[in-house]
């Protein structure tokens, strides 16, 4: 809420190009946002795995297990 009334004030006080702009022009829609938000993760990881089957079959793909640890519950665990 902050944001959009800071991008409100600067709309109102400037009077050059951006004069007449309105915010709804500018500042996507929650709906917009939450719609980028749960179609971008699913098109990374489809990427990603055409991306790692194309290495795989042709012989570059290597991949090796690691310890992780949780510093704050002291958990291990192989990555």
């Amino acid at each position: 809420m902050v944001f959009l009334n800071i991008i409100r004030e600067c709309l109102n006080l400037n009077s050059g190009p951006l004069a007449g702009v309105n915010i709804n022009d500018i500042v996507p829609s929650r709906l917009a946002v939450a719609r980028e938000v749960t179609r971008q993760p699913n098109e990374i990881r489809e990427c990603s795995g055409v991306e790692l089957k194309d290495v795989a079959n042709k012989g570059y793909l290597s991949i090796s297990s690691d310890l992780c640890s949780d510093k704050f519950k002291q958990n291990s665990s192989l990555c």
